[in-house]
Formats: structure tokens, C-alpha cells, sequence
């Protein structure tokens, strides 16, 4: 049995029934789920740890990382340094258990004072993949100030659950709903996203939120391969991309707002009919960008 054969078949997912008292970070609770968003401060360091293995584990089992990497250094989950303490996490649990049912960070970047465009400044995590040179072709970008700029990453949903079981699916509607409306808050001091996502899941579901992509150059992975995050950059259909929050179709949020709602069936009724029209708009947006 491999390094993460080993760590996928002895991980459980977590219960952190205790967040679910905690008020005043929760964002919506309905349907059995309820979505949290809180910094990385207001969190103990077993619940950070928690989170980080979570993403990590789902990782692993889908082969997006380095497992010669991790074994060597006997990796179970990122470290908790790697984590700020303005790092906002959104997190799905289920109302009655806590058990942990989707998660994702969204990360704000190091204290830097300059512009996008400054040619010094440190590199994103994303740009680090992809290279500063491949987000040149979006030209906004680079008048926006640093700390404007956010990006999401660990984006998981529990793969322990049925694909069909209510929750899972609501999970992952429920995180990306919370993230948005918080990052539309003025407290959030954001104006805009950098990231990367596989086409049919993440830019997807992106899209039917309401997002008006830019997607960036897609040309060579720039990660070394003793990264920890090198086997993810070959997945199919990967694309970088950036979008301003002020361009978002907000009726989207509010649609899904509504829509999660309603009971289970009619839920699934809805997203499924709402997932069927993303899917020819996509594939417009992205037929000319996907390269072998």
C-alpha cells in the first residue's frame, strides 16, 4: 500500500460540533448545513490543523500531490505556518453533527503596499504556478493594489459522503455562496480574485455564481517537480483566471440564495436545471483556451 493509500484509508473526517456555537461567524444555517467564515486567529491550532488535513487528504486521494514529497517528510497536512492570520476560512458543517462537509481558504496576500503591476513585488501562489507574464494579457489587473487581491484555494467537499447524498450536494453551493457574500462586504477589502480551477468543476461552478471570467495565458507549469503541489498543475482542462467582484452577476448569488432554500428534491431540481445552462456558456468561454 502507497505512502497515500495508507493516509486516505485511516482518515476520517473531522466533528468540529464546537464552531457550531460560535454565532456571530455563522453565515447561513438551513437544510441541515451550515456555513461558517472565520480568520485563522480566531481558530485553535488543532482546528486549523484540522481544515489543512482535510484539504490535504482530499488532495492526496485525487492525486494532486507530491507523494514522494510527502512521505519523506511524513506530511499528513500542510503546516499551520502556512496559514496567516487574515486567512478567512469558510467552512460547511453538518448542522446536527459538525462533521465537516466542505472547505476552502481564502487567502489574503503578504502586506505589500504596491501595485499588481509593480515588477518587484512578491508573486502570488498562483503566479508562482503559471508565471507573472502569463496574467499580463488582463490589463486591469495590474492597477489594482496588492492587498486588494485575494485568492481562494483548498477547495474541497467531503469525499466520504455518497455523491448523491443531500448534503454533499448543498456543501459545496453553500461554501462558495458564503465566500462571495463575504468578499462583496466592504470589510472584506477585496476587489478581486486570482486563481485557477479545472474547467468542468471549479470554473463551473464559479460560473453559474455569477462570475465574469478573464481567464489568463495557459502555457508552461513553472512549479518544480519536487513541489508539494507539482501533480496538480497537470490535471486536464486546468486554467488560470482572474475576475473583478464589482463585475460578478449578483443576481446569481441571489438565485442560489434562494434556491438553497427549499427542501432537498426541489434543490436538486433547480441546481441541476441551473448547472444544464452554465454548460453551453462554458464551453464558448473556454474551447479556444484549453492547450494540450
Amino acid at each position: 500500500m502507497s505512502y497515500f493509500e495508507s493516509l486516505v484509508q485511516r482518515y476520517q473526517p473531522p466533528r468540529l460540533p464546537h464552531l457550531l456555537e460560535r454565532q456571530q461567524y455563522i453565515q447561513h444555517e438551513r437544510q441541515g448545513v451550515t456555513s461558517l467564515l472565520i480568520s485563522s486567529d480566531e481558530l485553535s491550532q488543532q482546528d486549523n490543523e484540522d481544515l489543512l488535513r482535510f484539504a490535504f487528504v482530499h488532495y492526496a486521494a485525487v492525486g494532486f500531490l507530491n507523494e514522494s514529497l510527502a512521505e519523506q517528510l511524513a506530511l499528513e497536512c500542510e503546516p499551520v505556518d502556512s496559514l496567516t492570520a487574515e486567512d478567512i476560512h469558510c467552512i460547511v458543517l453538518n448542522s446536527m453533527t459538525g462533521e465537516l462537509l466542505a472547505y476552502c481558504t481564502i487567502k489574503k496576500p503578504v502586506n505589500y503596499r504596491g501595485l499588481m503591476g509593480d515588477p518587484s513585488r512578491p508573486l502570488l501562489a498562483t503566479e508562482n504556478a503559471w508565471g507573472r507574464a502569463a496574467f499580463r494579457n488582463i490589463p486591469w489587473l495590474e492597477f489594482l493594489p496588492v492587498r486588494q487581491v485575494r485568492e481562494v484555494g483548498r477547495v474541497v467537499r467531503n469525499g466520504w459522503l455518497r455523491k448523491n447524498d443531500p448534503l454533499a450536494v448543498r456543501s459545496v453551493s453553500e461554501m462558495l455562496l458564503a465566500a462571495f457574500e463575504y468578499l462583496q462586504t466592504p470589510g472584506s477589502d477585496a476587489v478581486a480574485i486570482i486563481g485557477d480551477g479545472e474547467k468542468n468543476i471549479q470554473i463551473r461552478n464559479l460560473l453559474a455564481l455569477g462570475v465574469n471570467y478573464c481567464f489568463a495565458e495557459v502555457g508552461e507549469r513553472l512549479l518544480p517537480p519536487d513541489h508539494l503541489y507539482y501533480p496538480r498543475y497537470f490535471a486536464d482542462d486546468l486554467l488560470p483566471f482572474a475576475f473583478r467582484l464589482s463585475d460578478m452577476d449578483c443576481s446569481a448569488l441571489a438565485w442560489f440564495n434562494q434556491a438553497l432554500e427549499m427542501d432537498n428534491d426541489t434543490w436538486l431540481m433547480l441546481r441541476t436545471e441551473r448547472m444544464a445552462q452554465v454548460t453551453e456558456k462554458l464551453s464558448h468561454l473556454t474551447k479556444e483556451l484549453i492547450t494540450a
